[in-house]
Parts: structure tokens; sequence; C-alpha cells
């Protein structure tokens, strides 16, 4: 009964104590209460942003992006054709160029009109592998019915990330040809053969990343 008692006025103690919490005090600690949930707030926030620029660090892609991008892949594959003619067009001067220079048949030649022609096979290239990615079906599919979840997006994600490596490739070797043939133009000079390799390897880069890409649409 005692210990029943002893509880009552305890109980009883908190409560009157509670009471008398004046209105600066309550404002005070309500304010505490707020500011603590915002700094946690913003620690999360940050945690999440952290993880959000791994995440396209690994894919390239944001989820943020794949909705957009997959209609832009969508409308570009309704004209694949126009696409793939370009980069026929424009890779058959580089091809030209380079049979002339492996074969001796090429008195002279010029190494900038080289530079240019495989900058704008390469702009051909990257603009038909954008084109090759058929994500039409499965993003209808997807938004049809319910909602485009991160599960869906990782998805289609997959296939833009797939083609998206493939452009980061290619606009690597755009750089790494001008590194090798700008000191050569400089110096007003033909190729070496060690050269030519180093020139042919650069441009392999750019017709594998196109034909991987032509086969998997």
């Amino acid at each position: 009964m005692k210990k029943i008692f002893s509880i009552i006025l305890c109980a009883a103690a908190v409560v009157m104590m509670t009471g008398c919490e004046t209105k600066k005090e309550q404002s005070s600690r309500i304010m505490s209460e707020i500011r603590e949930e915002h700094e946690n707030s913003i620690r999360e926030d940050s945690i999440a942003h952290e993880a959000e620029i791994e995440e396209v660090d690994e894919w390239g892609i944001s989820l943020d992006d794949v909705e957009r991008l997959a209609k832009q892949a969508i409308r570009r594959h309704e004209n694949i054709s126009d696409y793939r003619n370009d980069y026929n067009k424009a890779i058959q001067k580089t091809d030209k160029f380079l049979e002339t220079v492996e074969s001796g048949t090429a008195v002279e030649y010029s190494l900038e009109y080289f530079t240019n022609k495989y900058d704008e096979a390469c702009t051909a290239g990257i603009e038909y592998i954008k084109s090759c990615v058929d994500v039409e079906f499965t993003y209808n599919m997807y938004t049809q019915y319910g909602e485009f979840t991160k599960s869906k997006k990782d998805n289609i994600r997959f296939f833009l990330t797939m083609f998206n490596s493939s452009i980061v490739q290619i606009e690597q070797s755009i750089t790494d040809m001008n590194n090798l043939l700008s000191p050569i133009i400089q110096e007003n000079r033909k190729l070496t053969d060690d050269e030519f390799e180093e020139v042919y390897e650069i441009y392999q880069i750019l017709t594998d990343n196109v034909d991987i890409a032509s086969k998997s649409y």
C-alpha cells in the first residue's frame, strides 16, 4: 500500500513540475526540439545526397534522368535509319583516309583533315548509338500501369547506362586522337608506323562501340 502511495506521489510531482513550466521555458523547449529536428533532417538529406552522387558515379545516369532520357531514346529510335546513314557517310571518309595511308598509295595527306573527319565520325557515331536504345516497349509497360518505381527505373537505366558507357569511351577517343596527332601536325610530318598503329587502335574504339550498339538494339 505504501509503495502504491509513493508511486502516486511521484506521478503527481511530475505533473506539478510539468504544469509549473513557464511559457518562456516551454517556448525554449519547443524551439530546441524544432532545431534538433531540423538538424537531423539536414543530416539525413546530406547522407541521401552523398548516396545519390555515388550512385550516379557508378551508373553514369541518375534515377531522375531516366524518364527524360528514355523519352529521348524513344524519339531517336524512330529515326534510327537517318542516324545510321549519317554515321556510315562519316565513317567512309575516315576509312578511306586510313586505307590510303596504310597501303602507301597516299603521296601526301593532311592529318588536320583526318582529325576533323574523325571528330565528325565520332559525333555521328554517338548520335547513332543514342538512337539504338530501344526502350519503348519497356517504358510504356512500366508507365502504363501503376507507379514508375525505383526498381522499374533501374531496369531501364541498365540499358541506358550500357550505351552511355560506349559514348563516354568514344568521347575519350576524340581527346586521345587529338593528343596523339596535334604534336605531329605541329612538326609537319607524316605518321610513323608505330603512330599509325596508335591511330588505328583509337579508331577501333569508335567502330567497335558503334558495332556493339547496333547489334544490341
